[in-house]
């Protein structure tokens, strides 16, 4: 061993050593349910999957926050879905913006709080993650997608299917990858999206099938299907957390300029804006954020008959903001 002497007078070895002690790996696994709403294209708004991820741990304690939030505006029953939002429905839109702020909350690396017949409840961070895909047009996706299909409807349901496929492995990838996360495994325990059984475009075993086969080593399938959730009066966790969903899909479209902006509006998707535009305000230190790697907005494009994610700008306030992108992942779809 080569050593060399110190100025206090020890003695040092040149050459680099084990540590003494293994650092304890402080990565985790995670349990998820992965809600999901679609937008369709309607006088040239673009389709948009939504995708938000709610760990199985912080379940309970995000609905008790969301029903806390009907109680405490007197809106037990009322639907908070964005094509509801109008001037006159001010209960809905108090409660549209309280669920947009809890949401941008539960994303954060950091304690969530809330009030509960007004007294502060604070709990650890519950780990949220958003997603938002857009494609300019559902016939963007042409000849590779008509292969082996004889019906306009299974041409749909191949397009559906392809859509929501790619949001759920984009969702994963970005905000649960080991290399640029704390998490070292996102098990997903349930599916759902938004409609009753039987009504849902999509083969539900086959989209599955193709997740388990094709999801990185680190994501994991422990369901056997998508469930249908029906938005009604009796608000279930599912039915709050579908209509959450459905309501940050319109929050998202709204910010991306493809709605006419009003002031009423731009105060309740606020707290999703402030989120958005993270990234714009602090380009530097955006890595060691408590919104890192916690939500995307990106945008499909088909090139070379491959699906290609990118960044898409969000129109805010007359400036452009950019969510983080699914780091260019393609698929093959020919």
């Amino acid at each position: 061993m080569k050593w060399k002497k110190l100025k206090n007078g020890f003695m040092q070895e040149n050459e680099a050593q084990p540590a003494l002690f293994e650092i304890p790996n402080k990565k985790k696994e995670e349990e998820i349910e992965i809600y999901h709403d679609e937008g369709y294209e309607d006088n040239n708004i673009p389709f948009l999957h939504q995708f938000i991820a709610i760990p199985t741990r912080s379940k309970g304690v995000f609905h008790d926050a969301l029903e806390m939030a009907r109680e405490k505006y007197h809106g037990k029953n009322l639907s908070i879905r964005w094509s509801k939002i109008k001037k006159k429905t001010g209960v809905r839109n108090m409660i549209a913006n309280e669920w947009l702020r809890l949401l941008s909350e539960a994303a954060y690396k950091g304690p969530f709080k809330y009030l509960k017949n007004r007294n502060p409840i604070v709990e650890n961070f519950l780990g949220v993650k958003i997603s938002s895909n857009f494609i300019k047009s559902l016939d963007d996706l042409s000849d590779s997608f008509y292969k082996n299909t004889n019906t306009p409807e299974e041409r749909r349901r191949k397009k559906y299917e392809s859509l929501m496929y790619m949001g759920i492995k984009g969702l994963t990838s970005f905000c649960f990858n080991p290399d640029y996360t704390d998490y070292s495994k996102a098990i997903i325990t349930g599916l759902y999206t938004d409609g009753e059984c039987g009504s849902i475009p999509i083969d539900s075993n086959r989209l599955i099938n193709k997740l388990e086969q094709n999801s990185r080593n680190y994501v994991q399938i422990d369901t056997d299907k998508i469930e249908g959730v029906k938005k009604d009066k009796n608000k279930t966790a599912e039915v709050d957390f579908e209509e959450l969903t459905d309501l940050v899909l319109g929050a998202t479209r709204y910010l991306c300029d493809y709605e006419k902006r009003n002031e009423m509006k731009d105060k309740i998707v606020e707290p999703i804006r402030e989120m958005y535009n993270k990234r714009e305000r602090n380009k530097k230190g955006w890595e060691t954020s408590g919104h890192y790697r916690t939500f995307s907005v990106s945008r499909c494009e088909i090139e070379n008959g491959r699906l290609t994610f990118k960044k898409i700008p969000i129109i805010i306030q007359g400036e452009e903001a950019h969510g983080r992108s699914i780091n260019q992942m393609h698929l093959n779809l020919s």
